[in-house]
């Protein structure tokens, strides 16, 4: 990837700034337990990426004798009890990659959560407080994989999307932006199935040290 042939790096967060998904995991499985239920039948593959309406759906079809009507802030209660015990650990080279981003390039970001874990993530890693523009679940009617959030994002930060390279670590991340008529990378580190990303990405890197920075 030459980043010189880019105005934009926009990041998405769960899985590509920080290790977090398997918290996601853990946030379901905590569910079901409060209700006596279990297993989880839903992997990796079914969830990453996905907003945590899209996931509470996700859980209703495959368990329907969920009886929360407020599941969606059940599951979000959970994976911040979860976060705060276990931590959410940065991907391998992260900050300063985004360090030398933010010095040479406008930095966005893009995430299928809500905007209080943004807050969090940004209230213990003061770097990424150098992001110009933010837009969460929140702020979109669409979710990933339809591009509107990417496209918000460029227009918020006043990017043409041809000029922009995202980073992503799930398949819906990765079709929202390609969508958008951006370049993408695609983060594996924590990815159930790369070659079901693969198509998708432009680039594909495990972590942030695989990349030079030299231009």
């Amino acid at each position: 990837m030459k980043f010189d042939e880019v105005d934009g790096i926009l990041f998405d967060m769960d899985g590509t700034l920080v290790d977090s998904e398997p918290h996601t995991l853990a946030a379901m499985e905590a569910v079901l337990t409060e209700h006596g239920l279990g297993p989880l039948t839903l992997g990796p593959a079914d969830v990453f990426g996905m907003s945590w309406d899209a996931i509470s759906e996700r859980m209703l079809l495959t368990h329907p004798t969920i009886m929360d009507e407020s599941l969606v802030d059940t599951l979000i209660l959970n994976f911040r009890r979860i976060c705060n015990i276990e931590g959410a650990t940065l991907l391998p080279g992260v900050l300063d990659f985004f360090s030398w981003a933010a010095d040479h390039h406008t930095v966005g970001l893009f995430t299928s959560n809500v905007r209080s874990e943004v807050d969090a993530l940004l209230g213990e890693h003061a770097e990424f407080r150098r992001l110009q523009a933010i837009v969460t679940a929140d702020d979109v009617t669409q979710a990933k994989p339809n591009p509107e959030g990417y496209l918000l994002l460029a227009e918020t930060l006043e990017l043409e999307p041809s000029r922009c390279v995202v980073f992503e670590d799930s398949l819906a991340g990765l079709k929202a932006a390609r969508s958008a008529g951006m370049r993408t990378v695609g983060v594996t580190h924590s990815c159930p199935d790369v070659s079901i990303i693969s198509p998708f990405a432009d680039t594909l890197i495990s972590d942030y040290r695989a990349l030079s920075v030299s231009t």
